[in-house]
């Protein structure tokens, strides 16, 4: 399994992290969160 962790200083913030994560792979999915309105997992690439 190949894990790809993003170190805290590379990140710095949440929103750091979240830009970094999409750097690395622009394809994939970079955060999932629940939705409690709709009542399912969204997702944002």
């Amino acid at each position: 399994m190949k894990t790809d962790l993003i170190a805290a200083d590379a990140a710095v913030t949440l929103d750091g992290l979240f830009h970094e994560r999409a750097r690395r792979a622009p394809d994939s999915i970079a955060y999932r969160y629940f939705d409690d309105h709709r009542c399912e997992w969204l997702q944002l690439t």
